[in-house]
């Protein structure tokens, strides 16, 4: 089965049927080799002439106007991360790009030469949008906010027959991830200099330390309306209501280029769906991960850089793909595992995942308990049978239902 490569640079990841190999836009120059991925972020603040984190973003052939180790252009920083992800990668050396709609047709024809000389083989480019909405939506007309490291792009896309199609997309300039944290980490840093006269901000190891802090401070401000931050004795009280402008800033630029937004469902992903505030959009979908099943109802092409920017519905492939089922098939549609946020596999066992997450089987067939606040793909449990890719979710606590199959 192919492997999918999402090339969203705020988390680049290899994404196999049950596992993910994860590392996020950045490189790090140690002088005598690159370090990629979140190594690198823990010395951007620290030292940040030997951090890019752009090369994604600025993808191309142009002499870096600053030297940068042995690289001589963005494509260099590459072609190196990639190789640095295939020495990871197992089984199926097979992917398909999973890329965003802000890759230029030169960039993208100048990935799949970087790719050749990389141990993968690449089977096509296909618009991670378009992949995303018919792996979790049912609606008819939805839009994707998709936060990149140093833009946000909001993605329009229509479900016509059984397949989802993107229809246009706008860039929005100054408001990527990296710009939210920046601004975020200015207001907490506000916040220890009223409250404790400590500036964590004025030298570059506490500014570090702070930085290192910001994914999980944002989440517990969409969680709580207060959380602690602490940073080398120093304590300060921060409040969700602090951070509500910038996260107000992105949706009424959202809103300027669709202004019919709360009428649109619109599909999020992490870490856009724990901003603070974010929850004003009204209609939001949250997203799972990418689901390579999904590939092998798409026609690639491997020599061309054509963008493929329509998918069809899990729902749809499933009926389209769909055999008669023996009994044998039959087992291996049932899941028997279930995958935390750390990508590791647990068997299903007697059912019960967590106090808020309990399974129970009849006759083979995996059920999930009723239970308040918990879903099943964004929507309110059923009573159909659990399938594998099945994404369960009790508030912060989301799991993955996998089947691990043997090979006897």
């Amino acid at each position: 089965m192919a492997v999918i490569l999402d090339l969203l640079d705020t988390s680049i990841r290899l994404l196999y049927e049950e596992k993910a190999i994860n590392s996020n836009g950045f490189v790090f120059n140690t002088g005598n080799e690159f370090i990629f991925g979140e190594v690198a972020e823990k010395n951007y603040r620290t030292q940040p002439r030997e951090v890019n984190n752009k090369f994604w973003w600025q993808l191309g052939t142009e002499s870096l106007q600053l030297s940068f180790g042995p690289a001589r252009h963005t494509a260099d920083l590459v072609h190196q991360h990639l190789l640095s992800l295939s020495q990871d990668a197992s089984e199926s050396n097979e992917i398909a790009l999973a890329v965003s709609g802000s890759m230029s047709k030169e960039q993208l024809s100048l990935l799949l030469g970087i790719i050749e000389q990389c141990p993968f083989t690449a089977l096509g480019i296909i618009h991670r949008s378009a992949l995303l909405a018919a792996n979790v939506s049912t609606h008819t007309s939805i839009l994707h906010l998709e936060l990149q490291l140093h833009q946000a792009m909001i993605v329009e896309l229509e479900r016509r027959d059984d397949s989802f199609s993107v229809t246009g997309s706008s860039v929005i300039p100054g408001m990527g991830w990296l710009q939210l944290k920046e601004r975020y980490a200015s207001v907490i840093a506000a916040n220890f200099i009223n409250q404790t006269r400590f500036d964590p901000r004025k030298q570059a190891h506490t500014d570090q330390l702070l930085y290192d802090q910001m994914p999980v401070l944002i989440n517990e401000l969409f969680e709580h309306d207060e959380a602690i931050c602490e940073i080398q004795g120093h304590v300060a009280r921060l409040c969700s209501t602090d951070m509500q402008h910038i996260t107000d800033e992105l949706i009424i630029r959202v809103r300027g280029i669709h202004q019919d937004l709360n009428q649109r469902p619109v599909l999020l992903e992490t870490p856009t769906s724990t901003l603070p505030g974010i929850n004003k959009i009204p209609n939001i979908i949250s997203s799972g991960t990418l689901r390579p099943s999904l590939i092998e109802t798409i026609k690639l092409d491997p020599n061309s850089p054509r963008l493929i920017k329509t998918a069809p519905c899990a729902t749809a492939s499933m009926k389209k793909t769909s055999k008669p089922i023996d009994e044998k098939l039959a087992k291996k549609n049932r899941p028997t595992h279930w995958m935390d946020e750390h990508f590791t596999a647990h068997p299903l066992g007697d059912g019960i995942i967590s106090d808020n997450i309990r399974l129970h089987c009849i006759e083979e067939d995996w059920f999930a308990s009723q239970a308040n606040q918990l879903t099943c793909n964004s929507n309110p449990v059923s009573r159909q049978p659990l399938m594998p890719g099945d994404q369960l979710q009790f508030n912060d606590e989301v799991v993955v239902l996998i089947n691990l199959r043997s090979d006897s």
